[in-house]
């Protein structure tokens, strides 16, 4: 017969096979069941040629020209093809590992995943399996059915590529297995990306960590990592926070038990509370956030930076004569500079003169005039900075 369990079904067509040198000995039979099908596990299909043999301590399940097709709800998130794999029949249960190359990314809109290989892992028991045909393994106790492999996740709104070691984990959010699994939970570790202006990077993402979730309506998420801007005499430190809604609606996603609001988007953001932006020399402090958008007036490329609780010191090297705090503005920077406009109150630090009010504070790094209309998702808004 063919393998079947709690957590695995197959449809196709199977072949009993008998081979032996001497039918009469024992010893020398070699049955196996050749499998032409495709075996449901945890609610995601496999399909494949599987060879199912029987030896002295396990029963096992070879599989060749593999396919996966990675779903959530009645659409794909990742096609891979061309597998092999082994894997281990326990009580009705199946364990094992598979190598596939990934051949088609999503049928969902703003999203594209590729990649080369890509690994599958699974386990249907309760324990963890430590070894197959005798080679070792790291399986942990499961339920679970996993994919992991170095990809690019291709955004369309921004564009921008998204570079890491993911790890695709299907999950069932309802507790209602007969319609499938509703999100894909994926993490990733040495994440990598960039901000540019359509010529060269203006900003780059790097070592960076973090959780999404994949469902029917797109990508949604939250990661760390280190962040470097690539513009002429402009610096930046901070702890950065990378925000990701590419879906056009709200999105509250638990990411490893982490629960998290994102806005509607689509955006990728960048974020930094309490950092620093060094501008030829002058540190400016605020709450910043990066995006790479399009201007409305032009189309042309740019990274915005929108800042909060800007402060920003003015004076000698001794004493501050000028403060510039609770400020607000918006920024372009491309690889040719930056240039914006902020507003804040302003006080002056010389004993015995009380004089304060508020600023406008205009910076261009460029060797040229700025005049771009540009939406954060608020509304238009005119940047004119000579």
């Amino acid at each position: 017969g063919a393998p079947s369990g709690v957590h695995l079904h197959y449809a196709g067509t199977h072949t009993d096979r008998i081979q032996s040198t001497d039918p009469f000995d024992e010893a020398t039979v070699d049955p196996t069941v050749e499998i032409d099908g495709s075996p449901t596990i945890l609610d995601q299909e496999i399909s494949g040629l599987f060879v199912l043999r029987k030896t002295a301590t396990e029963t096992i399940l070879e599989g060749s020209d593999l396919t996966v097709d990675l779903m959530v709800g009645p659409q794909r998130v990742l096609l891979a093809e061309n597998g092999t794999g082994t894997f281990v029949l326990i009580d009705g249960d199946l364990a094992g590992t598979a190598s596939l190359t990934i051949t088609d990314g999503p049928v969902l809109p703003n999203i594209d995943i590729s990649g080369s290989t890509i690994e599958l892992a699974l386990n249907t028991t309760s324990g963890a399996v430590a070894s197959v045909t005798g080679e070792p393994l790291d399986l942990p106790a499961g339920p679970s059915y996993r994919l992991s492999g170095n990809a690019v996740v291709q955004l369309g709104i921004p564009d921008v590529s998204l570079v890491a070691d993911f790890l695709f984990e299907p999950r069932d959010t309802d507790m209602n297995p007969g319609n499938g699994n509703e999100e894909i939970f994926l993490s990733a570790e040495n994440l990598e990306f960039e901000f540019d202006d359509g010529l060269a990077a203006v900003l780059q993402v790097s070592n960076g960590s973090g959780a999404f979730v994949i469902n029917d309506q797109g990508i949604a998420g939250t990661a760390t990592g280190d962040v470097a801007l690539a513009v002429p005499g402009i610096g930046l430190t901070g702890l950065f926070t990378i925000e990701l809604n590419d879906t056009g609606v709200l999105q509250s996603v638990d990411l490893g038990g982490m629960p998290v609001v994102l806005a509607a988007g689509p955006f990728l953001r960048v974020k930094a509370d309490d950092a620093e932006l060094d501008v030829l020399g002058v540190t400016m402090t605020g709450d910043f956030a990066f995006e790479q958008r399009e201007t409305d007036s032009g189309g042309e490329k740019v990274v915005t930076l929108a800042a909060n609780d800007v402060s920003l010191p003015l004076g000698t090297l001794t004493s501050d004569l000028i403060t510039f705090e609770n400020g607000s503005g918006l920024f372009l920077l491309t690889s040719a500079g930056v240039a914006g406009e902020a507003s804040g109150d302003v006080s002056v630090g010389v004993p015995e003169v009380g004089l304060s009010g508020t600023l406008d504070l205009a910076i261009n790094t460029t060797e040229a005039a700025v005049m771009e209309t540009i939406d954060l998702g608020g509304g238009p808004q005119l940047l004119d900075v000579q």
